[in-house]
């Protein structure tokens, strides 16, 4: 289902929500999180570089955090109910795309929306996609 920017509602301040980034991800990224407040983990910080996409996933799970990350192949991937993943679908992958269309996405999302779903994130708009159960 594709969401229109304009129908969604503001998500409240100050966020609630924690962030494990991916190694594929802009450190950019990473600063404009912590500049609208929320917690944000790297895989580089926790010293998991090139961790198997598995074990992301349930480190993702065990700190509670969302995962964001540009690997295509969680698409592919059965899930939790609680599994939060951001999957980031923008090309070019360079940040003046990436960053303004997240920032965007974050101000318009419905906080219920954002936890325990699989969402991938385009240009200017997103789709919640459908579950597979483990």
């Amino acid at each position: 289902m594709l969401e229109n920017w304009s129908k969604m509602k503001k998500l409240p301040s100050p966020p609630n929500f924690q962030f494990l980034l991916d190694e594929n991800v802009s450190k950019n990224l990473k600063k404009l999180l912590q500049s609208m407040g929320y917690e944000v983990k790297t895989v580089q910080e926790l010293k998991r570089q090139t961790i198997k996409n598995t074990k992301l996933l349930e480190l993702a799970r065990q700190l509670q955090q969302i995962l964001v990350t540009c690997d295509k192949d969680f698409l592919y991937y059965s899930y939790l109910p609680t599994d939060s993943i951001i999957l980031i679908d923008i090309f070019p992958m360079i940040d003046e795309k990436i960053l303004p269309a997240f920032e965007n996405f974050l101000n318009n999302i419905s906080p219920n929306n954002l936890k325990g779903n699989f969402i991938i994130l385009y240009e200017t708009s997103f789709k919640i996609k459908t579950k597979v159960g483990l």
